[in-house]
């Protein structure tokens, strides 16, 4: 009954946070500054981006919760703690359950449901946006409804129920990994290739389909479904998305369009503003090596299910695959890098906006 990391990867893009049909047009060099220097467009795109921002952090906290529970349900299986210890630790938990999904939904609620924009373009941009926002809040309110009855089924003492819904969380979170490498694969299609957004999407868009493949496995491993097809299915597509996060390809396109950035700084920036462009360097290189070595660790739980093929059976086998001491070290090594990826990825994520107020002033004077 062990989980591991829900979300894994950070949605690091200044506008891009939305559900962009797959029809829908790449943006022009005019329309792509007018991102930049419009007023209005600007502010509301600073807006989304935040809440994008805070809603991840806010799923975060509430994955940490799962965890916790988690971890404290192992431990008193394991006479580590005693039953007193144990609900000093799920009764505030479960107090607190929906704390960051009513705190997301008042800042979603603040929104305008429609933008102030008349440029045609964005208003699309806008209203998907929004539509992605909703659907986060739903996760939060979901996961959490998932987490009170977790500590809920452990109140009644029925375990069976509290390993079916901690494998449900896995499979909710999977399901929104999914959508999210959906909707930033789809943006970084509409993103002009100069962007360093466009390849950081596509890179990111992988990054966060392997995290699912992972989650649906487990998922279903302890719902006892996993049977070897649909392992062999989901680890084959896991290696897919691997390949194409890993490529030198990409890692080049999406370092070189950062340099651009730098090198022109350099040109017209002050020292100040120079370092703004150094630091989103940093911090785009730290969420890379970050979210690599996550995504390879999320291999290396999945190669334990391969060599352990014929033991697929949750219930025949008691969970043996999870008890394995290679799956306690990968976990607390995916927990680390996930904290780090979410930390780099903010970094990144402010830095970019900081840049793009920079780039706005100084056209602006031309």
């Amino acid at each position: 009954m062990k989980t591991i990391q829900v979300i894994v990867c950070f949605l690091s893009f200044i506008f891009t946070a939305s559900a962009y049909p797959i029809d829908f047009d790449r943006l022009s060099d005019d329309e792509a500054r007018m991102i930049v220097l419009d007023n209005i467009i600007r502010e509301e795109n600073f807006i989304l981006n935040q809440l994008h921002v805070d809603a991840y952090q806010f799923i975060a906290q509430s994955e940490n919760d799962v965890i916790r529970v988690s971890e404290a349900v192992y431990s008193f299986i394991g006479d580590e703690i005693s039953n007193e210890e144990l609900w000093l630790i799920l009764d505030p938990i479960k107090e607190g359950a929906f704390t960051s999904s009513e705190a997301f939904e008042k800042k979603i609620s603040a929104l305008n449901f429609r933008s102030k924009s008349d440029k045609s373009f964005y208003l699309t941009i806008y209203n998907l946006s929004y539509e992605n926002l909703s659907s986060l809040n739903n996760f939060l309110r979901d996961y959490a409804r998932n987490l009170v009855n977790q500590i809920e089924s452990l109140e009644i003492g029925d375990g069976d129920k509290y390993d079916m819904y901690l494998s449900e969380s896995q499979i909710i979170g999977a399901q929104l990994n999914i959508r999210q490498a959906d909707i930033k694969e789809l943006s970084s299609k509409i993103i002009p290739s100069s962007n360093v957004n466009h390849f950081l999407g596509k890179f990111d868009a992988e990054a966060t389909r392997i995290a699912a493949y992972f989650l649906l496995t487990n998922g279903k491993y302890m719902l006892d479904e996993l049977d070897k097809k649909t392992f062999r299915e989901l680890n084959s597509k896991a290696k897919d998305a691997f390949k194409k996060q890993n490529s030198d390809k990409l890692k080049k396109e999406m370092f070189d369009a950062i340099e651009r950035i730098e090198k022109n700084f350099r040109v017209f920036a002050n020292p100040d503003e120079l370092t703004i462009a150094i630091n989103a360097k940093k911090a785009l290189k730290m969420f890379y090596l970050s979210s690599i070595n996550q995504s390879e660790n999320y291999l290396q739980v999945l190669d334990l299910f391969e060599q352990n093929i014929n033991k697929l059976s949750y219930s025949d086998y008691e969970g043996e695959i999870q008890n394995l001491s290679e799956w306690d070290y990968l976990d607390s090594k995916i927990s680390a890098d996930a904290d780090q990826t979410l930390e780099s990825g903010i970094d990144f994520n402010n830095n970019f906006i900081e840049l793009s107020e920079i780039i706005k002033k100084y056209q602006s004077k031309n």
